[in-house]
């Protein structure tokens, strides 16, 4: 299952941001922010890190290992769009197995969505949860 979450917003200086070597893709910022809330609520988050489609990093909790991605185009008008997605790591046999899928309801998702909801410059959350 993947988790996006997409909503506008200036919170973020992207002006800021280490420039993407790969595309010119910002969400280091964001991730940053991301990486404070994870930390407080007992995540061990890596720092974020370029990728083709924007940026990334790992949050592990438990035996419970996830990839949150973070991604807008650089010129993109104001209020700023932005994607969160969300990933469950898993090994090869649980992919095989179909186990240990990332659910709707699994606890990161829901403070993924709770953080983002409530920073006070989020405008127009919306969630998509694909299977």
């Amino acid at each position: 299952m993947t988790h996006l979450i997409t909503f506008s917003s200036d919170a973020w200086a992207v002006s800021a941001e280490t420039p993407n070597p790969i595309n010119p893709i910002v969400g280091q910022g964001l991730l940053r922010w991301l990486r404070e809330q994870l930390s407080s609520a007992g995540y061990d988050a890596s720092e974020p890190e370029p990728e083709d489609w924007g940026w990334y990093l790992t949050a592990k909790c438990g035996d419970k290992s996830y990839l949150v991605g973070a991604s807008s185009e650089i010129d993109a008008s104001s209020p700023r769009e932005w994607t969160v997605q969300l990933h469950r790591e898993r090994s090869l046999f649980e992919r095989v197995l179909g186990r240990n899928k990332l659910q709707a309801d699994d606890p990161l998702c829901l403070l993924l969505e709770e953080w983002i909801r409530a920073h006070p410059l989020t405008r127009s959350l919306r969630v998509h949860k694909d299977p």
